[in-house]
């Protein structure tokens, strides 16, 4: 009896032992699968989260970077656009192009070239950009490309503005002005943020307004051209008069085309001279650099008492005294 209880308890213990041993193993294998599973899941949450935030961070970066890089650019362009609207305003005639408010000009259309052409090479490089500053420097370079242009042609032309003969030798540089107030304005609708509005105007007006002062020095040289037509042909006819009285032998006639230094000078006796006067043909008259004194050359033509006619050189120098030019002092260059 006592073997037979002990074979009963000992197969019973052995099912307890095997039924706790099947509970044991799966419930083990279920957690274990699961936490595998959750660790995994969040290892690669962590990853892709790490890599987005550093890939965030470095688009950001790079954005940041290439926009105040954009910005850079433009404060520097403003200022020498500056320079060159400030050096151009101490332009006062044409004729100072050749002098050294020219010369700093063109330094400063050099400087504002050079370094545009430099920027406009930079925004190719530039990564990274937002949609904004991606159409921003787009619509730089399209500025940056027309810009260059006209500070180009605008040096060549500094180089030589003695050149122009008409308003025709202006087109070039004229046209090549003509995109830049459209490119700015389109720069600033897609540069908010980035480029302001400061950009001095007087630097896209500045082939007209050279046109301007060649147009105003052309006008001045014709003014001054008339003036000097007039004050020639009035020298001229001072000086027929005063030889159409010396051949009439008329003294008072003379003197009344004399100046009162003159005048004062003046001997009666040259019209003793035996010969008689027959005419005058000038030959040439110049004015003065400073338009204060005529000088006219002539060949003074004589007659001798026994018919035969002699040419005399002889040079008139004339002041302008009011309306009219007199002759302040005369004499032969034969002798």
């Amino acid at each position: 009896m006592s073997m037979q209880l002990e074979e009963e308890i000992n197969e019973s213990e052995e099912e307890e032992i095997n039924e706790e041993a099947a509970d044991m193993k799966r419930p083990r294998r279920m957690i274990s699968a699961g936490l595998v599973l959750t660790i995994f899941s969040v290892i690669v949450i962590v990853m892709i989260g790490g890599l987005a935030s550093y890939y965030y961070y470095t688009v950001q970066s790079q954005s940041n970077s290439s926009a105040k890089t954009l910005k850079q650019m433009w404060t520097t362009t403003v200022a020498n656009a500056n320079d060159v609207s400030d050096q151009f305003a101490t332009i006062g005639t044409y004729a100072d192009l050749t002098a050294q408010n020219g010369t700093d000009l063109a330094t400063a259309v050099s400087t504002a070239n050079r370094e545009a052409r430099d920027d406009s090479a930079t925004i190719n490089s530039l990564a990274g950009l937002s949609v904004q500053g991606t159409n921003a420097a787009q619509k730089m370079q399209k500025f940056f490309a027309d810009y260059t242009i006209m500070l180009g042609d605008l040096h060549n032309f500094l180089d030589n503005p003695t050149a122009p003969t008409s308003d025709a030798d202006f087109n070039t540089l004229v046209a090549d002005a003509k995109p830049l107030s459209d490119d700015y304005n389109q720069l600033l609708l897609a540069g908010k943020g980035i480029v302001n509005g400061n950009f001095p105007s007087a630097v896209f007006d500045l082939p007209n307004n050279l046109v301007k002062l060649y147009d105003g020095q052309t006008q001045d040289d014709k003014d001054q051209a008339t003036k000097q037509s007039a004050s020639q042909t009035a020298a001229q006819a001072s000086v027929n008069s005063f030889v159409a009285a010396w051949k009439a032998r008329d003294a008072a006639g003379m003197k009344k085309y004399l100046t009162n230094g003159a005048k004062g000078e003046f001997n009666a006796g040259i019209l003793e001279d035996s010969t008689d006067i027959t005419g005058l043909r000038i030959t040439s008259t110049k004015a003065s650099d400073d338009g204060t004194s005529i000088t006219i050359d002539g060949q003074l033509d004589k007659l001798t008492p026994d018919q035969v006619t002699v040419s005399e050189n002889w040079e008139f120098v004339l002041l302008p005294q009011g309306s009219a030019w007199l002759i302040d002092s005369w004499k032969s260059l034969s002798q």
